[in-house]
Formats: structure tokens, C-alpha cells, sequence
């Protein structure tokens, strides 16, 4: 596996470790939680699958759809995190939605190696 997908595998868990950790501390229930961990463990382990196909002999077609699973709940979630973002009453509303957009983005440039590598993956393992 190639450095920068080992430093980016790295930095997927501790930023999925600390969101976690800051969900709980705000009082999120436990068991979405854990559909969490699990939905970017199956990310992460497609996406390191692209880089050593042997961690997809034991899935087999059934990679596909635990991509898609993982992939519709992650998208749920953002969505529902999105819409409870708090607004920074120092800002103007402008500057709230410019920072609303950034993070958005960030966010998903930060998920895109993952859903794109892991999607070639679980692609790859279905044609098998």
C-alpha cells in the first residue's frame, strides 16, 4: 500500500475516533454511534482493499452492497449533521453560510479517496 494511503487510512480512524467522542460527550445515543464505526470501518477496509485485494477474498460480491449500505448511511448521517449545525451568532448570516459551505466541502474532499477507492474495490470484487 502506498504511504499516503497509509497516512490517510491513519487519519480516517482518529478523525472517525474523535467524532465519535465528541458525539457522545453531546449525548448522542450509542447505537447510531456504532453504525458509525462500523459503516467507516467497511469504507476503510474497501479502501485499503483497492490497495491489497486480499482483504476482499472473504466478502466477495458481497462487498457491493456493504459499500452501498456504508456509503447511503454515512450520506444519511452528514445530512442529518448538517442540519443540526449551529450557527455562530458572532457572524453574520452570510459568513455562517460560507462557513457552513467550507466545512461541507472539506468534508467531502476529506471522504472522497475513501468512496472513490472503496467503490473500485467493491467494484472490482463483484465482476470476481
Amino acid at each position: 500500500m502506498p504511504i499516503w494511503a497509509t497516512v490517510y487510512l491513519m487519519l480516517l480512524v482518529v478523525v472517525t475516533a474523535g467524532s465519535v467522542v465528541v458525539d457522545l460527550r453531546r449525548g448522542e445515543r450509542a447505537a447510531p454511534l456504532g453504525l458509525d464505526v462500523v459503516a467507516m470501518g467497511v469504507l476503510a477496509v474497501l479502501f485499503a482493499a483497492h490497495f491489497a485485494p486480499g482483504l476482499l477474498q472473504g466478502l466477495g460480491r458481497a462487498a457491493l452492497p456493504l459499500f452501498v449500505i456504508a456509503f447511503v448511511w454515512v450520506s444519511a448521517r452528514a445530512h442529518r449533521d448538517i442540519d443540526r449545525m449551529e450557527r455562530d451568532p458572532e457572524l453574520s448570516a452570510r459568513a455562517n453560510l460560507i462557513a457552513q459551505h467550507v466545512g461541507i466541502a472539506l468534508g467531502v474532499l476529506f471522504l472522497s479517496p475513501a468512496l472513490a477507492f472503496g467503490a473500485l474495490a467493491a467494484l472490482q470484487a463483484w465482476q470476481r
